[in-house]
């Protein structure tokens, strides 16, 4: 053996981790010793009774290993081979860059044979030249083969369920030609790919087939460049941004629920390249259970980030065909590359008088929360009260203490533990164990409360939800019952990183890093009458803090703004190039009973309201923000929607092409509200992502002041967001 020996190990690949320990213990073959499972695989624990085995996790596709001829090292693939379901789990799932790169770099560690033992022609050839996929050195690149073979893509093949399907080649796309070491040449610009579509179909069925209860058909997805004539529906493929540099192929998860079919196997992956068809289709056999309306819904996700749902109803049975109604949703697909993996994601779309939740985790779970939209909004508009007897708490000599400091003593902010820990333990009782919560809802509430309950874990949770404006981070996960020990690690939003992004019928939000080079535009936009009514200078400090911003940081241009009329104007001019668009002004929220209703609700400015109506007819949806700014409203009730008010301000300036909305849960102090601000500006310019930003400066205030006040803010936003290049 001329060099290293590399394993890859998964917790996800069943067939070694689940049933090889069955069969191995059958036949009594002991494999690892005493100091491990006495029937596991290498598949599950690597090499084991050897000496200097190194356990390593699975680099990048760019990561040099440094591997050593004759060493063994047992690679932790969880975080790559993840995908694929039924008894194998995710035992096939080697299809990635990262694994190719470590196949690679592995034979490329070998020293090359004596001369004598090459095949005829090998003799003498020239080592190939550095560079190329696979990183530095003189063995930079695979082997030469022949000049015939090098004109050809390599491909490899893996022997699925299906039919055999061709895997994504290996191309050395970087390799110069041979003998040549000259420096590239100038980048190419990229020719822009053609539309793609995710394709729904029934397998060997004619168009007009009526499905039958009791019946097997084969579901498939697949990812095309043309919307196939046969396929049931059609949904764009927003794929611009899913592949980082040097990632040509993506492996998709798709997931398939439904209360009124049997499907055997939920879940199968979908490989996407860079251009182009898919790699092959996820099927999925699935029969009717009732005659009758009958719908399921197809999940696409990423490394835990929701991508987009299509949900199909069909009509069983009956003797005329009924077409197939469906309905397509999602944040924008290319957001997810400029995401991490998520550890937990939560989705909740309207159903049936309720919502169906899908959390994604380890695994992934299906509920229907039989929660009327009214019940959710008064159980929300209850824990916001709550939240106000804290705003609004006076100590024993009557002072507003979260009005008139950032300082909070320990008996008022004891005071604001308990009745804050009780109204969200109350409202997460509520969504997930009411009175009326089947053991679905229960199973995915339980498990959200152990998995942000362990002391030892700091989540990335993603929430995507339809008219569902839950103050997740205000949900308490732990025991609040009266005489019970509180602890303020167990909000989700003091310890855990959160994001909450609308669903939408439209994927048109672009998530990429916001560009500082040559300049960041930044808008202000000031009710400046709020010092005289207040008695403060709030409105004087932000003003200054932005002053001096512009002036420290260079490549900050700032914008100010008072009244109605220049801020109309501002966001009915498609070339308004705002990048954060700022608002520190009263706002008002109008529900849907009050005169008006929703569209009556406003943000107030120095002159005068801007009410959504306004908005809607003076700066319309359809005339885009070019900027796709951060817009940040740092005003009284600013995101307090509930789910009759959703049409608010958040689907209104994501509609306009914002890619997101950082807001209020419920009235917040002038004095915290311009500090909070000052200190997420210090950070959020230097370059640190959002999500982690207000995780951090939430326990910054409460360590620091024991103020607790920053869990009041929602994040309607990818939690990567971050500006680039940092304005240091």
């Amino acid at each position: 053996m001329r060099g290293p020996i590399v394993t890859t190990r998964s917790s996800h690949d069943t067939a070694v981790g689940r049933f090889y320990p069955l069969g191995a213990q059958v036949r009594t073959q002991l494999v690892l010793g005493n100091d491990l499972p006495a029937y596991g695989g290498i598949g599950s624990f690597g090499i084991q009774g050897t000496k200097g085995a190194l356990d390593m996790p699975m680099g990048a596709a760019n990561f040099t290993y440094g591997f050593k001829p004759g060493a063994i090292y047992n690679l932790e693939a969880s975080g790559v081979i993840k995908n694929g379901g039924g008894a194998s789990g995710a035992h096939s799932d080697i299809a990635h860059p990262e694994v190719a790169h470590a196949f690679w770099s592995a034979a490329l560690a070998a020293p090359l044979p004596p001369t004598a033992t090459l095949s005829p022609g090998a003799a003498g050839a020239a080592a190939p030249a550095g560079g190329g996929l696979l990183g530095a050195g003189e063995r930079g690149a695979p082997p030469a083969a022949s000049a015939e073979l090098q004109q050809q893509p390599l491909q490899f093949q893996i022997q699925t369920q299906e039919d055999v399907a061709p895997m994504r080649p290996i191309r050395y796309r970087d390799r110069p030609a041979a003998g040549s070491r000259s420096a590239p040449g100038p980048p190419v610009a990229p020719v822009a790919p053609a539309q793609r579509y995710v394709n729904v179909a029934l397998e060997d069925q004619a168009a007009d087939t009526i499905l039958q209860a009791g019946a097997w058909y084969t579901l498939a997805l697949d990812v095309d460049v043309g919307q196939h004539a046969d396929a049931l529906t059609t949904a764009p493929f927003s794929d611009a941004s899913l592949f980082p540099q040097g990632v040509d192929e993506t492996a998709i998860t798709v997931q398939l629920d439904s209360a009124d079919f049997d499907i055997p196997d939920p879940i199968r992956p979908l490989r996407v390249p860079r251009s182009g068809k898919s790699r092959n289709k996820a099927r999925f056999e699935i029969s009717p259970l009732h005659e009758g309306a009958s719908s399921l819904t197809a999940t696409l996700h990423r490394d835990g980030n929701f991508l987009q749902s299509i949900a199909i109803t069909f009509v069983i049975g009956g003797t005329t065909p009924v077409p197939v109604q469906t309905t397509a949703r999602g944040r924008s697909v290319s957001a997810a590359t400029a995401l991490r993996p998520r550890d937990v994601s939560v989705t909740m779309t309207l159903r049936d008088g309720g919502y169906d939740c899908l959390a994604i985790g380890a695994v992934a779970a299906r509920a229907h929360l039989p929660l009327q939209p009214a019940f959710l909004a008064s159980a929300i508009d209850a824990a916001r009260h709550e939240m106000m007897k804290v705003v609004m708490h006076q100590d024993a000599s009557g002072a507003y203490v979260f009005q008139t400091g950032i300082d909070i003593a320990d008996a008022d902010r004891d005071f604001a533990l308990k009745t804050m820990a009780r109204a969200g333990a109350l409202l997460f009782q509520k969504v997930f164990f009411g009175p009326a919560a089947g053991d679905d809802s229960k199973r995915i509430g339980s498990f959200l409360r152990t998995v942000a309950s362990d002391p030892a874990r700091r989540l990335e949770l993603q929430v995507v939800a339809e008219t569902a404006p839950i103050p997740w981070a205000l949900l308490y996960i732990g025991d609040a019952s009266t005489g019970a020990t509180l602890d303020w690690d167990l909000f989700l939003g003091m310890r855990h990183v959160i994001e909450e992004i609308p669903l939408q019928t439209n994927m048109a939000v672009i998530d990429e890093p916001i560009g500082s080079d040559p300049r960041l535009a930044v808008s202000v936009n000031v009710n400046s009458t709020i010092d005289t009514q207040l008695g403060g200078s709030y409105v004087a400090d932000t003003n200054a803090w932005w002053a001096n911003a512009q002036a420290a940081r260079k490549r900050v241009g700032v914008t100010s703004r008072t009244t109605s009329a220049d801020v109309m104007r501002a966001l009915a001019d498609e070339a308004t190039d705002d990048q954060i668009l700022y608002f520190y002004c009263h706002a008002e929220s109008v529900g849907l009973d009050d005169p008006g209703g929703p569209d009556a609700s406003a943000l107030v400015l120095s002159d005068a309201r801007i009410t959504l109506a306004d908005l809607n007819l003076d700066a319309p949806t359809t005339t885009p923000l070019r900027g796709k700014p951060l817009v940040f409203i740092n005003a009284c009730e600013s995101a307090e929607l509930s789910p009759a008010f959703y049409d608010g301000f958040v689907p209104y300036f994501m509609a306009k092409g914002a890619r997101g909305v950082i807001g209020t849960q419920c009235k917040t102090p002038a004095l915290f509200a311009v500090e909070w601000a000052k200190r997420f500006f210090d950070r959020f310019l230097d370059g640190a992502a959002l999500g982690e930003a207000f995780l951090d400066l939430r326990r910054e205030f409460l360590a620091k002041h024991g103020n607790p006040l920053g869990l009041l803010y929602a994040v309607h936003c990818d939690g990567d967001t971050r500006i680039e290049p940092a304005l240091i």
